[in-house]
């Protein structure tokens, strides 16, 4: 019975708009902000050495390219 009442709960909050902005209000009321900017500054990091490391080997690859077709 209890799995019943929980498949109904899992899929009433998804296909309920209401139930799933309440979900996210309180989880986001929650956070506290100092680890939100923490956060925040992990995943910009995290964006730019990926940018940083894709110039990078396409630079490499390039760079390749132009060697080879010099010969």
């Amino acid at each position: 019975m209890s799995f019943v009442l929980l498949a109904f709960a899992v899929e009433t909050a998804f296909t309920s708009p209401q139930i799933w902005a309440d979900m996210v209000a309180i989880a986001l009321e929650n956070l506290d902000p100092v680890f939100l900017g923490l956060l925040v500054i992990m995943l910009l990091f995290v964006f730019f050495a990926y940018l940083f490391v894709r110039r990078t080997m396409l630079g490499l690859r390039e760079g390749y390219e132009q060697a080879r077709d010099r010969r």
